[in-house]
């Protein structure tokens, strides 16, 4: 009997204490949403700055068909006008 009151005593002396567990548990879930916030927070950065690059790539490319159209316009422009004098010359 003498045993098992020894065995009792140190049962006792090292039982977890629920709330400090809990407690425990919940500073590991405050500080993990806190990194999953913050890695969060960085991704929508970086996100943001890739959609800005796109943006001012988009416009460039936008820029660079103006241009393009502008160009072959002339062209086209040109072509006309050689084949109508051309045409008058002909006659």
């Amino acid at each position: 009997m003498s045993t098992l009151s020894n065995l009792k005593i140190i049962l006792v002396e090292f039982s977890v204490n629920p709330y400090t567990f809990v407690l425990c548990n919940f500073q590991n879930e405050h500080d993990k949403i806190r990194e999953l916030s913050q890695q969060l927070a960085l991704e929508k950065k970086r996100s943001a700055t890739y959609k800005r690059h796109l943006e001012l790539i988009f416009e460039h490319i936008e820029e660079h068909n103006d241009s393009l159209s502008k160009k072959i316009q002339h062209i086209v422009d040109s072509v006309n006008e050689m084949e109508t004098k051309e045409q008058q010359s002909h006659r």
